[in-house]
């Protein structure tokens, strides 16, 4: 069972590019631009029972100037235009079933998104939820050991 339980209104938007570890999303709106912050762990769907873990690496905002066609054209010269665009950097992957184990982590990428895949970012009850995986699997394999207390 995933531990992500996403709805479609958490959508942040859509993968438009895929290029080894970089995916680009387009997102539909600077309502939910906002929301896209450096560093911000997101879910991406990838094969059945995987979600790719990616962060937030640039968040891009574009406008542009477009002519309307001849037959649209009324009192304006020009139509104002946005394009919002998120960068990510794959950063592992959640397996919800590995052999015996259940909800594994890696920081292998695994497999990629799809185009037109959907990107959720990992917040709240979901955040909580991963964060614990991540421990879970560095206190029983490669638990970070930062200095000795010698007292």
């Amino acid at each position: 069972m995933s531990i992500f339980n996403f709805k479609k209104e958490d959508n942040l938007g859509n993968v438009i590019q895929v290029d080894t570890t970089r995916v680009f999303i387009r997102v539909p709106s600077s309502d939910k631009l906002a929301e896209a912050k450096l560093g911000r762990l997101t879910a991406l769907k990838g094969r059945p029972g995987e979600w790719l873990i990616a962060m937030v690496e640039r968040v891009i905002r574009r406008f542009f100037e477009e002519k309307p066609a001849e037959e649209e054209e009324k009192d304006y010269d020009v139509i104002e235009t946005e394009e919002n665009v998120v960068h990510l950097i794959l950063i592992g992957t959640l397996r919800e079933k590995e052999g015996e184990k259940i909800n594994v982590f890696t920081r292998s990428v695994l497999s990629f998104p799809n185009i037109d895949a959907p990107c959720y970012p990992i917040e709240g009850k979901e955040l909580e939820v991963f964060m614990g995986v991540i421990s879970s699997v560095a206190i029983y394999e490669n638990a970070l050991n930062i200095g000795l207390y010698t007292g």
